[in-house]
């Protein structure tokens, strides 16, 4: 598979966010932002209302295909 670039990211790239209720990563477009932040290392943590159990979460970004 050729990787395109599209001027966001990398063509079939998904960006994911871990929900701890329901023990799943769920694709970041699928649940709703409520803050973005910094850890002290630089890494994006997204806190975020999970679609599935309802609750308030927190995760580190992640992406792969």
């Amino acid at each position: 598979m050729r990787r395109k670039e599209n001027g966001i990211g990398i063509e079939g790239m998904v960006v994911k966010v871990f929900c701890q209720g329901c023990d799943e990563w769920i694709n970041e477009l699928d649940v709703e932002t409520t803050n973005i932040e910094e850890d002290c290392e630089g890494r994006d943590v997204l806190h975020f209302d999970c679609p599935e159990c309802g609750h308030d979460q927190e995760s580190f970004r992640v992406s792969g295909y």
